[in-house]
């Protein structure tokens, strides 16, 4: 008996929670009650300080499950706000359909499961492939239904961002534990929901994060060389703070010395285990999914030129140089450092000021682009002199490996902000590190204590070292096999009138978004957004002249409005496709639509509107 219990008590407590944040998403909670979820608030940042606070409190494994369980919730009712609402923004459409940046990703994972490489003509897919890998394996499992993949995404960040945070409890404490698992929530929340590349980025990272802070602990090589390489994806998937891995090297050396002062057989396996995943993630693995010409982290080109013209911005390359030829842009940038050195100093002591000055682009979660208030600044305020005496004390008094190390990540992060500036997108860039970043206040927070006593491990091996082998499996092996395996469908374009495009897609379910006029039938929860939800919470609707054109489309019919994105299978180009819903039902149990369709063209993307539609067989 005491066997089955030993078994069936730790699958309950993941179980549990996941069932929880399930509940969440299925039951149709009314968005003015998780209105509050959507963004940082100081007396939100608080409750949920409190909140964890107690759930660590709490005697042995019971603290696992309350902790996991609290951060299930919060993630759920944060995705729960935008699935209710229809929200839409630069990022997202109707609250799920992946828009922009996020629409890179979605089409290059789409052109994986068509048995295509991405593309390499400027997609944001080509120049992060472990993005679109991740999202094109979890759509596979899926069976391509988005809503449940956003969803299997949202909630394996949600895990991994509570494993770092608790793995750090033996050594800090509730408190400062609980401030840390409060930082990396707020930081994150507003992310979620995106098909972006900060998701893979932050809970790859923050996985990371955990196997070093345990290899702090162990001092086991296989904690090392599994946190490095977690990490190293991570950075890679979501382009960051890259000069912390030779500190991190150096770390290994300090930490793992034994009786030497230091071990230079452990810098070496470091420095092996970052070279040689630097080098098959960034150089191997693209060969596999991407077509050729594509540049991994090619946008890098952008922001370094941006940086030599005196801090003004990525857009300037595109602006000045029209091109997105990276190889154009570096030629461009270096050519100008020349001439005018003084210029990349400018560049630089902006992006410092930015990180670490209250104005909406720094790496806290306090302050918000909008209007500010006295006690959000307070609060970035303290968590600054946090951050800085944290970095103190870790150099100056304590020096272990636990403090050593967040030191450590802390110094390459700020190496590396003059490539990263804040003004190409503000704290994104560093989603891959800001554990170590958010660390460093928390264990401020604990040195105002008295040292805690050495406290056994809280989280057995085993099943971290499963989670971490199936996000790899997901990531770098099972989307190349995908390209392989599966074979691109072949379509004969159907003949259409004169102003009217041919279309052949593959509907996938739960994929699309149907607009609903008021008063025509139920709506208020996805795949159905109430027509005036859909309008009300579109922060862009005022410059964005595609969601413009979508409340025109959609508000001129009192028949149901069907958005859907997909690849055009005819000439392999993602389109955003709307009609009345009846048109999209032709399918059937073959999932394939073929017709005729007027292009909408905007500035930043093209819609098709249907006005033909006919099932297809599958060849």
């Amino acid at each position: 008996m005491r066997q089955y219990k030993a078994l069936i008590q730790p699958i309950l407590f993941f179980v549990i929670p996941v069932l929880l944040y399930a509940a969440i998403l299925l039951v149709r909670i009314p968005y003015a009650w998780t209105q509050g979820f959507q963004r940082y608030s100081f007396v939100a940042f608080v409750l949920v300080v409190l909140l964890y606070y107690g759930c660590f409190r709490l005697p042995g494994r019971s603290r696992f499950l309350a902790g996991l369980a609290l951060t299930m919730i919060l993630f759920g009712l944060t995705l729960s706000y935008k699935w209710s609402s229809g929200f839409s923004d630069n990022g997202v459409i109707g609250g799920l359909i992946p828009y922009k940046d996020g629409k890179n990703y979605y089409v290059g994972a789409q052109m994986l499961l068509n048995g295509s490489y991405i593309r390499a003509d400027g997609l944001q897919a080509a120049w992060r492939p472990l993005s679109a890998s991740l999202l094109a394996s979890i759509l596979f499992l899926t069976g391509q239904n988005l809503q449940l993949t956003i969803a299997i995404l949202t909630g394996l960040t949600a895990l991994c961002c509570f494993l770092a945070a608790y793995g750090m409890l033996p050594q800090l404490g509730p408190l400062p534990t609980a401030f840390f698992a409060s930082l990396l929530f707020f930081w994150i929340q507003g992310f979620v929901g995106y098909a972006l590349s900060e998701i893979p980025g932050f809970a790859l990272g923050c996985l990371g994060f955990l196997f070093l802070w345990r290899a702090a602990a162990s001092l086991r090589i296989s904690d090392l060389v599994l946190g490095l390489v977690l990490l190293i994806i991570a950075v890679s998937a979501r382009a960051g703070a890259f000069f912390v891995f030779p500190m991190l090297v150096l770390w290994a050396g300090w930490a793992f010395r034994g009786g030497e002062r230091f071990s230079y057989r452990m810098i070496g396996i470091a420095l092996l285990t970052v070279l040689v995943t630097i080098v098959a993630v960034n150089a191997i693995f693209p060969r596999l999914v991407v077509a050729a010409g594509g540049v991994a982290n090619g946008n890098f080109a952008f922001a370094i030129y941006g940086q030599v013209k005196g801090g003004s911005g990525w857009h300037s390359a595109l602006a000045e140089l029209n091109t997105s030829n990276p190889s154009v842009i570096y030629r461009a940038a270096w050519q100008f450092f020349l001439a005018h050195p003084f210029s990349l100093v400018i560049g630089i002591a902006k992006s410092y000021r930015d990180v670490f000055w209250p104005n909406g682009l720094g790496l806290f979660p306090f302050i918000p682009l909008g209007p500010t208030r006295w006690y959000d600044t307070a609060l970035w305020f303290v968590t600054l002199i946090l951050l800085f005496a944290g970095f103190y004390d870790a150099l100056k008094r304590d020096r272990g490996p636990h403090a050593t190390l967040l030191a450590a990540g802390l110094i390459g992060i700020s190496l590396s902000i003059p490539f990263l500036p804040p003004i190409d997108g503000g704290a994104r860039f560093y989603a891959s590190t800001m554990a170590f970043f958010l660390a460093l206040p928390a264990y401020a927070v604990n040195v105002w204590r008295a040292p805690a006593q050495a406290a056994p491990e809280l989280l057995p091996s085993r099943p971290l070292e499963a989670l971490a082998t199936v996000l790899l499996l997901l990531t770098l092996v099972l989307p190349p096999l995908l390209r392989v395996t599966r074979d691109p469908v072949l379509v004969t374009a159907p003949a259409c009138p004169d102003g009217q495009l041919p279309y052949v897609i593959e509907l996938d379910p739960r994929s699309y978004v149907n607009i609903v006029p008021d008063g025509v039938s139920a709506c208020g929860g996805l795949p159905n957004v109430c027509s005036s939800d859909f309008v009300a919470n579109g922060t862009e609707k005022s410059i964005d002249d595609f969601f413009q054109a979508l409340m025109e489309v959609s508000g001129s019919s009192q028949e149901v409005t069907h958005l859907v994105p997909a690849v055009n299978l005819i000439d392999d180009k993602f389109h955003y496709f709307i009609g009345p819903a009846a048109r999209f039902e032709a399918a059937g149990s073959n999932h394939l639509l073929a017709g005729c369709a007027v292009e909408i063209r905007t500035d930043n993307q093209r819609i098709y509107q249907v006005e033909s539609s006919r099932g297809v067989e599958r060849p």
